[in-house]
């Protein structure tokens, strides 16, 4: 049985698949299996995978019909026969050839139940690479209680942010259920916050060979609709319900609440781009959460004077303006 199985969700990723799972085969430590769930790709991706597969036989390949990432993710953690399971998106890549070697070193010393990595962004508008979370302390972080944890990880803006940058152990996996939810497109934000609730042990490295490519045109990330808008709402009032009541995050609820507060922040951003009777469908449920700006990070607790004197529209296009201007200079 392999140490660590690797899922990769294929869909309609011809121009980056041979790269994706080039990065993996190379890897120097080799006790490992890649699950390839082609997810009822149309264009030649399926005939990549078969030739892939026959290759090397440490990939396991699952052809299956179009239900989306999410449900190809979970096709994979119910194919996996790995201690530990990694996800990495078919247009990503890991770069190097030991990129394993200091997760296998902390899976043997500590049997973590999580071990979250960093990764670089590669802009595919400025074609440039950047580090996109500062180092972790490891020392410290693995000597804290699970509440301290938390609120340093989301105050210091080091809580993953998607689900390939977490190892997650199998077993926890399966026992608690710990699958997407299918048919929404921020999945990952649940996905995280599910796994980071019932984990009891972590572990940390700053290991960054993942290469996120970010805002390719067509990828899931860029694209931005109501019903996107309505699946980030319905993960806020989900886990607001839950860091309330009695089985939340007990001691870091102000920590996850804050987490929360900036992904409100990313809806309101969103809004601005729809059409004005969408926006109307939206306005009543999107004002409803404005509490939750009153946990907004330090530096951007000005969006509560906003929101207060010029309202959620106006406060809506100044964070679109913020978002291009920074996704210029990324």
């Amino acid at each position: 049985m392999p140490l660590i199985s690797v899922v990769i969700p294929v869909y309609n990723v011809e121009s980056y698949l041979h790269q994706c799972v080039a990065s993996v085969l190379s890897q120097d430590y080799r006790d490992i299996e890649v699950i390839l769930v082609n997810d009822g790709s149309t264009d030649s991706s399926p005939v990549i995978c078969h030739e892939l597969a026959l290759m090397d036989q440490r990939i396991k390949l699952i052809n299956k019909p179009n239900g989306g990432l999410s449900d190809a993710r979970n096709r994979g953690i119910d194919e996996a026969s790995g201690d530990y399971i990694m996800f990495l998106d078919s247009d990503d890549y890991w770069e190097g050839s030991s990129c394993l070697r200091g997760l296998v070193d902390t899976i043997q010393r500590l049997a973590p139940d999580v071990i979250v990595h960093r990764a670089v962004d590669f802009s595919c508008i400025t074609k440039q690479l950047k580090v996109s979370r500062p180092e972790f302390n490891c020392k410290l972080l693995e000597h804290l209680s699970k509440s301290d944890l938390l609120a340093h990880l989301i105050s210091h803006q080091l809580f993953p942010g998607s689900a390939w940058t977490v190892v997650s152990k199998r077993i926890l996996l399966r026992e608690e259920a710990l699958y997407f939810k299918q048919s929404i497109k921020a999945e990952d934000i649940d996905w995280l916050l599910a796994l980071f609730r019932v984990a009891d042990r972590y572990a940390f490295d700053n290991s960054t060979f993942y290469i996120y490519r970010k805002y390719r045109s067509g990828s899931i990330t860029t694209t931005s609709d109501i019903s996107s808008l309505r699946d980030i709402l319905w993960i806020l009032n989900k886990w607001l319900v839950i860091v309330q009541g009695e089985t939340g995050f007990v001691g870091a609820e102000k920590a996850v609440l804050e987490f929360l507060a900036y992904h409100y922040l990313i809806a309101i951003m969103m809004y601005s781009r729809l059409e004005r009777s969408e926006k109307e469908l939206l306005e009543k449920e999107l004002n409803a959460l404005s509490p939750l700006l009153t946990f907004a990070r330090k530096n951007m607790q000005f969006v509560r004077c906003i929101y207060k004197v010029l309202g959620l529209p106006v406060l809506s296009y100044l964070l679109q303006a913020m978002y291009e201007v920074k996704k210029k200079f990324a």
